[in-house]
């Protein structure tokens, strides 16, 4: 049988009590007399049969009853908070606004969503691809896809997938020259890119000055296209080519690679990850990402 929870106003002045040691503040906070203060915590008292504050001449101070069950007591009300906000605060229950970087909205996730709508009809979504600084309050946003290392100011973030890089061309340029002073070499200037070029130029013992630079650019989408034209060399992120490289379209130029300093990650204020739509869509990519693991012991052999 489960044990009567006392009266939730009881509950709600003692936290404030607790919180303040001092039922005097306790009652200008809550706008009402001390004498309502006290009155609510012999009654809770009375409820639990146990003493939770030691009343001195000109404080009060919590018992180690009283200790855990402010400690209870916050925790209740900040998730009750937090859940309450999650539901009233999402005019759009049913539309799912995403920001996510324009490379993996292109060459990842968009061919995949009608997958998610298939499961999930209910929900309809809108990609807003941009690098641009999240803004979550006073805008219809709802979740961000990031590649980063997971600090967001004042954001929750769930890590998704970690990420590397390896050198890749269009298969008739491989065949062409073996001389990789002599290939095109396509540069992302963006995120991380620009260490795991380095580390490829040490290992390959190539120097930048001795190689033909074709092409320059933020836009890793841009640079992969380029690539698939056979313009020349990129070090890519896995997640955007491995499927490429099975196809055939694309292939490794040598064995080299090198983990990224960033991952992917959803990026939100916490009690978003509360809303039905957002754990939807969390569960279904987390499986919809898998497969990007796995063909990294293919594409490496």
């Amino acid at each position: 049988m489960k044990m009567r929870l006392p009266p939730l106003k009881s509950l709600q002045y003692f936290q404030v009590a607790a919180s303040l040691l001092s039922f005097k503040q306790a009652a200008s906070q809550l706008n009402v007399t001390q004498a309502a203060i006290s009155q609510q915590i012999r009654l809770l008292e009375s409820h639990l049969d146990l003493p939770l504050f030691v009343r001195l001449n000109r404080e009060v101070r919590l018992t180690e009853q009283g200790q855990q069950l402010f400690g209870y007591v916050t925790e209740a009300f900040n998730s009750l908070e937090q859940g309450v906000a999650s539901l009233g605060r999402d005019p759009r229950p049913d539309v799912l606004n995403i920001t996510l970087i324009p490379s993996f909205a292109n060459r990842w996730l968009a061919s995949r969503l009608g997958d998610f709508h298939r499961q999930h009809p209910q929900f309809s979504v809108r990609l807003l691809p941009t690098t641009q600084r999240l803004e979550f309050e006073g805008t219809d946003l709802d979740l961000a896809i990031r590649f980063g290392q997971g600090s967001y100011a004042d954001l929750h973030s769930i890590k998704l997938l970690d990420d590397y890089f390896y050198p890749i061309c269009h298969p008739n340029l491989l065949k062409a020259s073996r001389d990789l002073r002599q290939v095109p070499l396509l540069v992302d200037v963006s995120g991380d890119d620009q260490q795991a070029l380095g580390l490829f130029m040490q290992e390959n013992h190539l120097q930048l000055t001795d190689c033909n630079v074709a092409l320059q650019s933020q836009d890793s989408s841009l640079i992969i296209e380029a690539a698939l034209a056979g313009q020349g060399l990129a070090l890519v992120r896995h997640s955007l080519v491995y499927e490429l490289i099975q196809r055939g379209l694309l292939a490794r130029v040598n064995d080299f690679q090198c983990a990224s300093l960033y991952s992917y990650y959803l990026v939100a204020p916490q009690r978003y990850f509360e809303r039905e739509k957002i754990r939807q869509f969390q569960q279904w990519l987390t499986r919809a990402m898998a497969p990007i693991s796995e063909a990294a012991i293919h594409t490496s052999k």
